[in-house]
């Protein structure tokens, strides 16, 4: 029983932890994406 614990324990912690890389690798994409789209202020956009 004991060892089942741990077994799930040790999953929970895999799966937190690639949740949470995850999230800070959708995080830092959408930042550079947003980044990329507002880096030309108007060249890229025909403006300017």
């Amino acid at each position: 029983m004991r060892k089942l614990f741990a077994l799930m324990a040790t999953g929970l912690l895999a799966l937190g932890m690639a949740g949470a890389a995850n999230a800070a690798v959708l995080n830092f994409s959408g930042t550079g994406l947003v980044l990329l789209a507002d880096y030309p202020p108007g060249d890229l956009r025909g403006g300017g």
